[in-house]
């Protein structure tokens, strides 16, 4: 597939439309994802929740958003096509740097799955700003335990979940480890 075949796949939408884009998805319906990069040992240790996270995105999730990161079968981002064939009403939205190198990559990593669920994934380029916390406002941090580990994790590795609720209803959801 080309750059050019993938652009009538993946929406590139500008900050300012993007409330246009998911004007249909309600404040409460939207996740932003977080969670480890690509190797073989995050592979195994995330997978292992990859049950309980989907049925937390089909229960009370209709657009799903991330950081922009590349598409990696070995990544946090294995899930959203996943989420996205949860039916035909949910979404996925990437924030990504804007620089013409950052955007080819994505698309690029991206193009499969966009393919498969046209329409449904939004690119939002953005400019970084110095101060990137700023646009948070309060934030309220809530921490909490994993319930179970994973039998293929590291018996020193511990892992976490972080909750930032920036607005009563937004929610942010972390997967995060270490060992």
């Amino acid at each position: 597939m080309t750059d050019a075949d993938s652009r009538l796949f993946i929406d590139e939408v500008s900050l300012e439309r993007f409330d246009h884009w998911r004007e249909r998805v309600q404040e409460d319906r939207v996740v932003h994802i977080k969670g480890f990069g690509d190797s073989p040992k995050s592979e195994e240790a995330c997978a292992v929740y990859d049950e309980d996270a989907l049925k937390i995105l089909h229960e009370h999730c209709s657009l799903l958003v991330w950081d922009g990161d590349d598409y990696n079968p070995r990544s946090f981002t294995r899930l959203v096509p996943k989420f996205l064939a949860l039916g035909e009403d949910r979404r996925a939205a990437a924030f990504r740097k804007s620089s013409e190198p950052s955007i080819l990559g994505f698309k690029k990593s991206w193009s499969k799955v966009a393919e498969q669920f046209p329409g449904r994934v939004a690119l939002v380029p953005m400019d970084i700003p110095s101060d990137p916390l700023r646009l948070l406002g309060q934030v309220e941090i809530r921490r909490g335990w994993v319930p179970k580990f994973p039998k293929c994790s590291h018996p020193e590795s511990f892992f976490k979940s972080v909750e930032l609720e920036t607005d009563p209803g937004n929610l942010i959801l972390i997967a995060m480890g270490a060992y």
